[in-house]
């Protein structure tokens, strides 16, 4: 866990075709590469999110199923604002 919580911060990108760790923006392709907390950390976030805002409960059960989040029926009825 230590390991990659240093590699989220700072200067750290993720190539997912070749699984490696890169120091620079691009690949060995050239290809540009996104930071390490963008794409684990703050994408995630941001597609559940939208996919909450949208109404698309497909993809936001998939989504929380897949971090190991489990939501009851009462919570999951819940939609919109409560005031």
């Amino acid at each position: 866990m230590e390991k990659i919580r240093k590699k989220l911060w700072g200067n750290n990108y993720y190539d997912p075709k070749s699984k490696k760790w890169f120091k620079d923006s691009s690949n060995e392709e050239g290809e540009p590469l996104k930071r390490a907390f963008s794409a684990f950390v703050m994408e995630p976030i941001i597609k559940l999110t939208r996919s909450i805002m949208d109404g698309n409960m497909d993809q936001m059960n998939k989504i929380i199923a897949s971090i190991g989040i489990s939501l009851n029926s009462d919570e999951k009825a819940l939609t919109g604002r409560n005031s």
